[in-house]
């Protein structure tokens, strides 16, 4: 049975007021650090306005299916009226376009139950496809409604296909597997209309800006007091609060795990599975009910000041409501650390190191640095008298400049490690200043398309030292330095801003391009990973003189990257995965084509077969599996074990290991 909740959005300003002054003078102070300190240095004009515009309305409404043609009229009086508003007029356009989306949002909230309030009939001669002409928005409620029409019955008809290969949908029949995937769709976009209603105008302003720094580049934020906090934690690798790990399941949020020695585990009241209905803070602020809201929100109100305390509401599997008051404490991230292990393979010992970011506390020179756990993590494998090392920095989205500058020089020793250009007239070299690399053996770096940003800089500067072999996929190519600035009061929040660009000491920014590997592997689904070149509003790439460096003499290396491609050339998991990105590229293109709906229920079953054989193609089978042995590592023996598992059929690994055999051969 499909249950319909009503709409209510209740917050929405109705008289168009300005909203609160402290707002006003956020954006005018943020206005001013983008034209002054932003890369581009953009001018606040008439042009940027209408960009502003254009950029605020895509981001609410990308589908076209919630505005009519009629707001976008009205709402044009303000599209040259946004600079004004930055530079100290008031604000006019956000309460209106505000107004008027959670209105027509709660009309298509009443559109797309009425659709799925009633059986998809799917006739293969009949067409389907995800979107209509996109051009325009819509002119009245009948084109809306027959855009919501296309895009629910080709969503239900993907999720339909997907249930149909589950096993357990084995014994139903069409009709109820139908059912289920519209009610699956409809609790979908019930948890988006949810977290909406639940706005308040401070999260409404936080996204306008937002929208206004993406405008600039993907890369800049604004961070509101909380978002700030938790920034700087990241970073950090370490954050207070009552240690559990949360996963949302169609808006319910529950508890996957408990941290052994954290407040959760000391209180004895908290268990795996329970769910959590309600946060409050202190002793007596009122709890907020988090129905429907995002993880990431939910986890914010979680954590706070080391000390303070959070209350929980939770409801146990039998059904019981109870609430739990927990002392957050400070909680490190020992799985976001760095942490390696040793393979023997060929009669040799091979060291292999992971780090998941480049993390840094800035705050505190005793904290977690990167860079310091990367040479600990070398000096134990040195200890081992390991052959080569394997550094791996794959979905490595970056993180510490200075930590990643630092971890080349454990590498390379002294010498530039990348350049910084401010604008045209200003280029820094940043050198490591480290006399002697720490270590100087055969070395190979694992990337792929999730690798940015530090880790590219790290990965360029060893590809062009010729120190080593970078092995995987492209990288993302984000060749941007951000910094955070704070607007003012600390009630204000943060703007993190792109300031620089980065390049590689041989001259050509990694931006748009990312770090191209000398051996290239294949990665399954590639087509599917968003880059950099993919993001609207990146910046350009382009080239600026080389820096003077002395290349590394190692012999071996180009040999043994000619052998690399040979070998792989061979390998047929790899030449299976290459041949389903062909596949898979054609595929995403014709989701938004109009066909048949029998070609696109043939191209879902080949999709859907493709992911569930996808973790087994990447797997070595069981007789070449590595036996790893970790090297003292921090994580809890339990984690060890899984992390090992995990390590031992990885074909990613296995490459970058047998490149370091062909070095040391």
């Amino acid at each position: 049975m499909l249950v319909f909740a009503p709409v209510c959005f209740s917050f929405v300003n109705q008289k168009n007021e300005d909203p609160l002054p402290a707002q006003k003078k956020i954006l005018v102070l943020f206005g001013k650090i983008l034209s002054q300190k932003h890369y581009l240095k953009p001018v606040i004009n008439d042009e940027f306005s209408l960009g502003i515009w254009n950029a605020y309305l895509k981001e609410l409404d990308a589908r076209k299916i919630i505005f009519l043609q009629q707001d976008i009229d009205r709402l044009k009086d303000y599209n040259n009226y946004l600079d004004n508003e930055i530079l100290g007029d008031s604000i006019k356009f956000l309460p209106e376009v505000t107004r008027i989306y959670m209105r027509r949002y709660g009309e298509a909230a009443v559109i797309f139950r009425k659709i799925l309030a009633k059986p998809f009939v799917f006739k293969d001669k009949d067409s389907v496809g995800t979107q209509p002409d996109l051009s325009t928005f819509a002119k009245d409620d009948n084109e809306l409604t027959e855009r919501w029409t296309r895009l629910l019955k080709y969503m239900t008809l993907e999720r339909l296909v997907a249930l149909k290969q589950d096993n357990k949908s084995k014994d139903k029949t069409d009709a109820m597997l139908e059912q289920s995937a519209r009610e699956s769709i409809l609790k979908q976009q019930n948890r988006f209309l949810v977290r909406i209603a639940k706005y308040d105008q401070n999260r409404i302003f936080s996204n306008y800006l937002n929208a206004i720094a993406r405008y600039s580049d993907p890369h800049s934020d604004y961070f509101p007091p909380l978002m700030r906090d938790m920034f700087n934690q990241t970073m950090a690798n370490r954050f207070c609060g009552i240690g559990a790990v949360l996963k949302e399941t169609d808006g319910d949020v529950s508890i996957t795990s408990i941290e052994p020695g954290s407040p959760s585990a000391k209180s004895g009241l908290l268990a795996t599975n329970d769910k959590i209905i309600k946060i409050g803070e202190g002793g007596k602020a009122e709890m907020t009910d988090i129905a429907g809201m995002e993880l990431s929100d939910v986890v914010n109100l979680i954590r706070g000041e080391e000390g303070s305390t959070v209350r929980v509401v939770c409801r146990k599997i039998d059904g019981r409501e109870i609430t739990v008051s927990l002392i957050r404490q400070e909680m490190k991230q020992e799985d976001g650390s760095a942490r390696s292990a040793i393979v023997v393979k060929g009669g040799k010992k091979i060291g292999y190191i992971f780090l998941p970011s480049f993390y840094d506390d800035f705050q505190n020179e005793k904290g977690a640095h990167c860079a310091n756990d990367m040479a600990v993590e070398v000096t134990r494998l040195k200890e081992q008298h390991v052959s080569g090392i394997v550094v791996d920095l794959r979905n490595n989205g970056g993180g510490s400049l200075r930590e990643a500058i630092k971890m080349v020089g454990i590498f390379v020793g002294q010498g530039p490690v990348v350049q910084v250009r401010t604008d045209a007239e200003h280029v820094q070299v940043l050198n490591n200043s480290e006399q002697k690399a720490i270590y100087d053996g055969p070395l190979t770096v694992l990337v792929n398309e999730h690798s940015a940003s530090a880790s590219e800089i790290f990965s360029a500067a060893i590809q062009d030292y010729k120190r080593g072999i970078v092995v995987g996929d492209a990288t993302f190519g984000k060749g941007t330095v951000q910094q955070t600035l704070p607007l003012g009061l600390s009630e204000y929040g943060a703007f993190k801003i792109t300031c620089q660009k980065f390049y590689r000491i041989n001259g050509s920014s990694t931006q748009m391009k990312g770090v191209i590997p000398d051996v290239i592997l294949p990665v399954a689904f590639e087509s599917l990973a968003v880059r950099e070149g993919k993001m609207p509003y990146a910046l350009d790439w382009d080239m600026i003189n080389p820096s003077q460096f002395v290349l590394k003499d190692i012999p071996a290396l180009d040999q043994a990257i000619t052998k690399a491609r040979r070998r792989l050339a061979a390998e047929v998991r790899f030449k299976t995965i290459a041949q389903q990105n062909i596949w898979m590229e054609d595929y995403l293109d014709s989701r938004e084509r109009t066909r048949k709906i029998a070609e696109v229920k043939k191209d879902m079953t080949t999709f859907a077969a493709m992911m569930k054989s996808d973790e087994a193609l990447q797997q070595l089978p069981p007789d070449k599996k590595m036996s790893f042995n970790a090297t003292g590592n921090a994580m809890s023996a339990a984690q060890n074990e899984k992390w090992i598992q995990s390590l031992s059929s990885d074909i990613y690994i296995d490459q970058a290991i047998k490149i370091i055999l062909d070095l040391t051969s």
